[in-house]
């Protein structure tokens, strides 16, 4: 494999650690919000479990 190939293939590795890194932290928050709003007992989450 040559020296061009071999950076082409770790840039795109490097790019799609940081991607896969970006997406989980976005997930993490996004959880972390929905937990905060279903004990606090407020908004359509509630609602919808509980069947009114």
């Amino acid at each position: 494999m040559g020296l061009k190939k071999r950076i082409e293939v770790e840039q795109r590795r490097r790019k799609a650690s940081a991607i896969k890194r970006k997406l989980a932290k976005w997930l993490e928050e996004t959880l972390e919000e929905i937990e905060k709003l279903e004990t606090q007992g407020v908004g359509a989450y509630r609602d919808s479990s509980t069947g009114s």
